[in-house]
């Protein structure tokens, strides 16, 4: 009877390990199951976002490539530029540069005058207290390619200084800049009129350009007389404080 009862309990005790071992066992396997699929699941929305994105934004799928306008290319831009119109904001095109590399663009261009001291010294490697960006387009009935009407203007801003930049989005060229700065800042007389201008627009057509001066501003004439590039200095005293220089660079087509 004794043995019986043994056996019964043995018995019991085995089912019950055997119910209890598979219950937890089929458990995990279900949450590592689960946890697989969640895994896999949010990898998916992943590569579906950052697919969207670039599907939205057709600059975010390749590297910029600067393109290259001719003279006459350029002269049909900036007489869109010049005829004006009502700005429209957008999001960068293909073909065009999108906002980290136009502000970098601007950054490499103020350095470069800043080495042929154009700027001071101190403007190498300078960070800007604030920096903004917009990419505009102007509503213009203009049988141009529509990328090359954009521009991206940049306001970099110091405790004494402010430059705006005017960036062509296609080409990455700047073509027009706005500087001003306390005098102190601004060095006078290292570097000529016409050497300024080679400096901010190295890609002007033409290595024996024509110089103008008229007034105060200096006009380099382009190879095929086409466009232009003009240097205005001014200075100013406000409210009785520290002179600002400015220094106002520009592309153009007319003088």
């Amino acid at each position: 009877m004794r043995k019986d009862k043994i056996d019964t309990l043995l018995v019991f005790c085995l089912s019950f390990t055997v119910v209890f071992g598979g219950w937890f066992l089929t458990k995990g396997l279900l949450h590592c199951k689960e946890n697989e699929m969640l895994t896999a699941k949010g990898q998916i929305v992943l590569d579906n976002t950052k697919a969207d994105e670039e599907e939205n934004n057709p600059a975010m799928q390749q590297d910029f490539v600067p393109q290259v306008l001719s003279e006459d290319q350029m002269a049909e831009v900036l007489t869109v530029w010049e005829a004006g119109g009502r700005e429209i904001l957008h999001e960068p095109m293909a073909g065009q540069m999108n906002m980290e590399q136009a502000i970098d663009a601007g950054t490499k261009w103020i350095t470069s005058l800043a080495k042929q001291y154009v700027l001071s010294a101190d403007f190498i490697g300078y960070s800007f207290r604030d920096t903004s960006a917009v990419l505009c387009t102007l509503d213009s009935f203009a049988s141009l390619e529509e990328s090359w009407i954009s521009y991206w203007v940049i306001t970099y801003t110091g405790d004494d200084v402010k430059i705006v930049l005017k960036i062509h989005a296609a080409t990455g060229q700047i073509w027009k800049a706005d500087i001003s700065m306390n005098e102190d800042k601004m060095p006078y007389g290292v570097c000529t009129d016409e050497e300024v201008l080679a400096t901010a627009f190295p890609f002007l057509p033409g290595t024996n350009a024509e110089i103008i001066t008229e007034d105060n501003e200096v006009y380099k004439i382009s190879e095929n007389k086409k466009i232009s590039a003009m240097l205005k200095r001014d200075s100013m005293v406000v409210n009785k404080q520290t002179p600002v220089e400015r220094l106002l660079l520009s592309l153009g087509t007319n003088m």
